[in-house]
Order: C-alpha cells, then structure tokens, then sequence
C-alpha cells in the first residue's frame, strides 16, 4: 500500500513539473481567449527568421511572417481567396514571432470576422481540420518565452521573440482588421489589407 501511494505522488508530482503553458486550449476560464504559451512555441535555427519589411506584417509586438507576400498573391488573383476557401483551403500559415515581456492578445475586430479567423491552438489531428471560419478562433493571447528561456535544442536561449506555428482562415478577400494588446495596455487597431485594399 505504501508503495502505490508513493507511486501515485510521483506521477501526480510529475504532471505538475511540465510547462506551466503546456495545458489544453480548453482549460481556460469561459469567455476568454485560449493561451499560446511557451511550452506551445516553435523553434527553427536561432535568430532566424528575421523580419523583413517586405515579407512579414508588424503589428504592434507582433510579427506576422510572410503575411505581405501571401496578401500579393490575393491581390493578383482575389477571386481566388473565396474558392480556395470553398474548397477547404482557406487556412493561411503565418508564423506569428511574439516580442518578450508580457502576454499579447491578438482578436479579430468585430467587422472582419466574417473574413477571417484565427487558426493558433487548433487540433493537430489532421482528421480535425479547421476549414471554418466557425471552427477558428475570434482571439489568442500569446505568452512568449522570458528571454532567457532555453530551447529545446539546448542551443542558447530563446531570447527576445517567440514563434508560434498557425495562421488564419480567410474565407475571402478584404481588410482584416486585428485588434492587439499587449499585458494590461489598451487595443491598438491594425488593419491588414489581403487581396483588397483597406
């Protein structure tokens, strides 16, 4: 009996020792946006990918990785942007890079959310696929990594931006407007023009 119990406190000690952030979406509080954590990042080579003005999408203390060159392919064939989302290809991948320091949360303004929906902590299961505007996320919030934090590899530290894998729905061409906030401050209004202007 003493050895189950001893047994039994190991693994329950074990599970509260994994990354604070590393809990499912849906153990959040009813009503809030889910948490992209640091135990959730993504990690390439260090210091890559950088951000180039040309490529990505700033928004406030967020990087939207080749956002500018998805949006200049809409722009030449817009009517493509509705078919492709009809076909259930209308998810986007943009690695979202999150500045260190305190937790940002990204939502799509109340206008543009019959545009676009956010695809950051979604299944991974293939057979789950989000293809639904209904299916993605209104908001997330990030919490990036301290800079300070060690990556997987053991190859130095994260350092002063977290990577998160996702992306966005767009069910057709326009101006996505996102709402972003980091910690405690008030929402700044970006608007992101794909495949029409804003």
């Amino acid at each position: 009996m003493r050895v189950a119990l001893v047994l039994l406190f190991a693994v329950v000690l074990a599970a509260c020792e994994s990354e604070p952030d590393a809990r499912p979406a849906d153990s959040r509080p009813p009503g809030s946006a889910p948490l992209a954590g640091c135990g959730q990042r993504a990690e390439g080579p260090p210091g890559v990918p950088e951000v180039s003005a040309r490529r990505d999408w700033v928004a406030g203390p967020v990087a939207l990785f080749a956002f500018r060159d998805y949006a200049r392919l809409a722009r030449k064939r817009p009517e493509r942007v509705a078919r492709n989302y009809e076909r259930g290809w209308g998810a986007v991948k943009i690695l979202a890079g999150v500045r260190a320091g305190s937790d940002v949360r990204v939502e799509v303004a109340p206008a543009s959310r019959d545009l676009t929906a956010l695809v950051y902590r979604t299944p991974r299961d293939p057979r789950n696929a989000v293809d639904r505007l209904h299916e993605g996320r209104r908001a997330i919030v990030f919490r990036p990594c301290p800079e300070d934090h060690p990556r997987w590899d053991d190859r130095g530290t994260v350092g002063d931006r977290t990577d998160f894998a996702g992306g966005f729905l767009v069910a057709k061409a326009g101006c996505l407007r996102l709402l972003v906030s980091a910690g405690e401050g008030p929402a700044r209004r970006f608007e992101l023009p794909y495949g029409r202007s804003c």
